[in-house]
């Protein structure tokens, strides 16, 4: 999981974290300031690295990864 996610962007990895607060696509480009289609066009780009569908897969591995951190130690 961990390598998974150390190779994203910070910029993916605020995509990522706003997906765990937020309700919905639009939700998402209101939050980071930017547009739909944007995010749109940077979800599919996630999905194809993870080889997902799904964006709570995504969500999902992205909670087990925050979980491996705070073991850690190392929460962001």
């Amino acid at each position: 999981v961990i390598e998974t996610f150390s190779d994203l962007t910070p910029r993916q990895m605020e995509l990522v974290h706003a997906y765990t607060t937020e309700p919905d696509r639009k939700s998402v480009a209101e939050a980071l300031g930017v547009s739909d289609s944007t995010i749109k066009n940077s979800i599919s780009r996630l999905l194809q690295s993870f080889g997902y569908d799904s964006m709570r897969l995504v969500v999902a591995k992205y909670q087990e990864y925050q979980k491996v951190l705070e073991e850690l130690g190392q929460a962001l």
